[in-house]
């Protein structure tokens, strides 16, 4: 996972749960940046099930 402001991979979750259920709060340590994102588990289950059509 990257920041989406500054494109930095030097991020860190700093909650499981974001405001939707399938998003975590995550904080970015190059620029400081908190954003929201989707959380792992759903990304892996949307691709492979994408996959499966």
């Amino acid at each position: 996972m990257s920041c989406p402001f500054c494109g930095s991979e030097d991020v860190e979750v700093i909650a499981p749960w974001g405001g939707q259920i399938i998003t975590s709060q995550v904080r970015c340590r190059g620029c400081n940046t908190y954003f929201e994102a989707i959380r792992e588990e759903f990304e892996s289950s949307t691709t492979s099930s994408a996959g499966d059509r």
